[in-house]
C-alpha cells in the first residue's frame, strides 16, 4: 500500500547517480511535501510550524548533486 504522503525525488527527476544536478526536483518535493492533504485540517501544530502530517521525503539512497 502507498502512503500519499511519501514523496520519492526520483518522482519529480532526481538523478540518484550524482551526474546531473537535482536542486529543483529536491525543492519541488519539499514544496509538495509541506502542502496540506486533503484530509488535514488548515493549520499549524504551533505558531511557525505547519502541520505536514508526517510526509517523509524519500532520497531512494545514491548521491545527490545539489547547487
Amino acid at each position: 500500500m502507498n502512503n500519499p504522503r511519501v514523496f520519492h525525488v526520483t518522482s519529480y527527476g532526481a538523478d540518484t547517480t550524482g551526474n546531473s544536478d537535482s536542486t529543483e526536483a529536491l525543492l519541488a518535493a519539499i514544496a509538495d511535501a509541506a502542502m496540506p492533504s486533503n484530509d488535514l485540517r488548515e493549520g499549524h501544530l504551533l505558531e511557525g510550524i505547519k502541520n505536514v502530517a508526517g510526509a517523509r521525503i524519500n532520497l531512494e539512497g545514491g548521491n545527490y548533486m545539489i547547487s
